[in-house]
């Protein structure tokens, strides 16, 4: 399997980040969501397979103040699911947080969904159950990364 993987400009809209928001859709459709769907202040990796069609994508905010990211949104096309293509972009967002001294990744994702399992078999450890403001409870995961800084601002 391969795949390619790019950052995608959330606010210049193109034919790509329309399809994104499809992927997006069809997600939220699955797990009940109604919010409309926004990508502002949010960074995009996506992922296309070696004919160039788009597989999925990760939406995640990264804090000025720390080094860590919050993962929004992981949503892969249904037609690409359970081939490993949510686990190669998972292992690309830990590379790039590894470019960027990112020391780890935070998410919240609801009770009793399948995707708590794919979290935990990426090595993300769950740290709490909070319930948000619509009643519903979310397991609250966090990954941390070996590296740190040293002295002079590398890794």
């Amino acid at each position: 399997m391969e795949m390619k993987a790019y950052h995608l400009d959330p606010d210049i809209v193109t034919p790509k980040l329309q399809e994104v928001g499809r992927i997006a859709d069809e997600s939220d459709k699955i797990l009940g969501n109604t919010a409309l769907y926004t990508f502002r202040d949010s960074r995009l990796l996506v992922g296309e397979d070696s004919s160039g069609h788009l597989v999925g994508f990760v939406q995640y905010y990264m804090l000025k103040k720390k080094p860590k990211i919050t993962l929004h949104k992981i949503c892969i096309k249904s037609i690409y699911r359970r081939l490993g293509y949510g686990s190669r972009l998972m292992y690309l967002l830990f590379r790039h947080c590894r470019e960027c001294a990112i020391q780890s990744i935070e998410l919240k994702c609801p009770v009793g969904v399948e995707a708590n399992i794919f979290y935990e078999k990426l090595g993300f450890r769950l740290i709490d159950v909070v319930t948000v403001k619509t009643g519903r409870k979310m397991n609250k995961w966090i990954k941390t990364f070996p590296w740190s800084l040293n002295d002079n601002g590398t890794l």
